[in-house]
């Protein structure tokens, strides 16, 4: 994922502090690389072990395609507890956050500041939601794929 993320940021002009040619594309990945890592950390560890939150996604498995499609949307930002009740999803939320924040000490001057943080945020939920979707119909996809040969 780190790899996807340094060409587009690279084809988008995005980061362009970096500079470019290899060089550019390697601080781009290497950053990308430090975004997951930290992501990673703080929304699958950190923050679900103090809050009590479990970040994994579940799938519905059966169902309407919409109740399906609106559940991969609603996981992100409702979760289960150590519990088995369901709450907003602070893990996501904090966590994300936490990784955006960090990565203004990294990225250069004009990749910094609370728009490119926030939108940081924003592009991750939607990274989360197409994850979620890949879970949830993934299996189906395949199965019929199989059936047809």
């Amino acid at each position: 994922m780190p790899a996807i993320n340094a060409v587009i940021l690279s084809s988008g002009g995005v980061s362009s502090g970096y500079g470019s040619g290899f060089g550019g594309f390697a601080k781009k990945y290497g950053s990308s690389i430090a975004d997951s890592i930290s992501g990673n950390f703080f929304r699958l560890y950190a923050f679900p072990a103090l809050l009590h939150e479990d970040p994994r996604y579940f799938r519905m498995d059966h169902g309407p395609v919409g109740k399906r499609t609106l559940h991969c949307f609603t996981s992100t930002v409702w979760t289960r507890t150590d519990d088995a009740t369901f709450r907003f999803n602070w893990s996501k939320l904090l966590g994300t956050s936490a990784s955006a924040g960090l990565s203004n000490a990294y990225y250069p001057a004009e990749n910094r500041g609370a728009k490119l943080t926030f939108s940081r945020i924003g592009l991750s939920y939607l990274m989360e939601v197409g994850t979620n979707s890949l879970k949830e119909f993934w299996p189906d996809l395949a199965r019929k794929r199989k059936k047809k040969k």
